[in-house]
């Protein structure tokens, strides 16, 4: 079996024959690759759906489990996984039509661990919404995961990677059961990964709905940012021996949290006293970007002092 693909799916009924219908539409032979969809304990048509899907295509194996978050169901369907690679797809998602074969062959003519990929963010009127990220500045040349992290212009979503399932076995990756896991999990992926290169095909079809977890982002979900910055740190103090991996690490975690309290400022949140106890608590401090102003400086004598003066200046 070439591919494992896994599709995480809570309460997805609105979208999930979309989802399924892209993996329909590919020139591999239905025996060349499973959909392992993880009903994570919805509460609408979903389970009804995935029975008359799974009855009418070969290649779809569903569970329902107790509802867990996402984290949880992509974790069960790497250990259920039985495909040479994985993709992660979320099930309000989809992949362009005929491109698995193209994927495959790539990425076994260059023997890769991981392999970047395009995507295309799709609005609510169907149109394209320009990318965040500057993925053609990435290596399109084999090179180490570390290369790629200190290139650092590499998108965090683990659906943008296609993924060596021994690979994934091997380091024992799994994602921690926060929200952010993503930015928490890629770099880990990456710093282990032997040979990745970006391959420019448009593959991943993103959609943007009302209900994904960036557009009903709540204030408690800046804890969990914490939490995954926190844990990148303790990754790095516990795996990484090179000081140039190890001052990246400490860049990207003062670089998010920089931007996290800026953007619960700009939001009206009012928990940063929460977030600051969290940032304090966690070991986080003193904050070392590659490069400091004085915005890091304040932040580092005291995070209220920083959100004090930040809020003071934005009220100007």
């Amino acid at each position: 079996m070439k591919f494992s693909i896994i599709i995480p799916a809570y309460n997805a009924e609105k979208y999930i024959s979309r989802c399924i219908d892209s993996l329909v539409n590919q020139s591999l032979n239905y025996n060349d690759y499973e959909a392992i969809v993880i009903n994570d304990g919805s509460i609408d048509n979903t389970e009804k759906l995935l029975i008359e899907l799974s009855e009418k295509y070969s290649f779809i194996k569903y569970i329902t489990i107790p509802n867990g978050g996402l984290s949880n169901a992509r974790n069960t369907g790497i250990s259920m996984a039985k495909g040479d690679f994985l993709i992660f797809l979320d099930s309000d998602d989809a992949i362009e039509e005929n491109t698995l074969c193209t994927i495959y062959n790539e990425i076994t003519k260059e023997k890769l661990d991981m392999m970047l990929v395009d995507y295309t963010h799709i609005a609510k009127d169907s149109t394209e919404i320009p990318q965040l990220f500057r993925m053609e500045q990435n290596p399109i040349k084999i090179c180490s995961g570390k290369d790629f992290l200190l290139n650092d212009q590499f998108p965090p979503m683990v659906w943008t990677y296609i993924y060596k399932r021994q690979f994934i076995e091997k380091h024992n990756l799994k994602m921690k059961k926060i929200g952010h896991e993503d930015e928490e999990f890629t770099p880990r992926a990456l710093y282990f990964a032997e040979r990745i290169k970006y391959f420019p095909i448009k593959f991943y079809k993103y959609y943007q709905n009302g209900e994904s977890y960036m557009e009903s982002y709540k204030e408690s979900n800046c804890l969990y940012m914490i939490e995954a910055m926190a844990s990148l740190n303790i990754f790095s103090s516990q795996n990484c021996n090179e000081p140039e991996i190890k001052s990246y690490f400490k860049h990207r975690i003062a670089r998010s949290l920089m931007h996290l309290f800026k953007n619960s400022i700009k939001r009206g949140y009012r928990n940063q006293k929460e977030m600051s106890e969290s940032v304090i608590r966690n070991n986080l401090l003193p904050l070392l970007p590659y490069k400091k102003n004085y915005y890091y400086y304040l932040f580092n004598i005291s995070p209220m002092l920083f959100v004090r003066w930040y809020k003071f200046i934005k009220r100007k």
